[in-house]
């Protein structure tokens, strides 16, 4: 994830899997990514979800591994459950 505009801070984070499908986003939502903008929920390993945007043309860097996310209408899969040592 890279944030910022002049000192661009560069950081790297650990997704399990997407949330929900790709989605666009509303008027105004998102800044500076150009007019038709796309977002991605993921969840991160440690149990957090973070929004990522993009330009749309940029979709599949976006979705990266998780490409079925990026194709809309389809199933949701199976759910991963944490075996915690039970």
């Amino acid at each position: 994830m890279r944030r910022g505009l002049l000192l661009a801070d560069l950081t790297a984070l650990a997704v399990r899997a997407p949330e929900n499908p790709v989605r666009d986003t509303g008027p105004g939502e998102v800044r500076r990514l150009g007019t038709t903008v796309l977002a991605l929920v993921v969840r991160l390993d440690d149990g957090t979800c973070v929004e990522v945007a993009a330009a749309a043309q940029e979709r599949t860097a976006l979705v990266g591994p998780f490409l079925a996310a990026a194709i809309p209408g389809l199933p949701r899969g199976p759910r991963e459950h944490r075996n915690l040592g039970h």
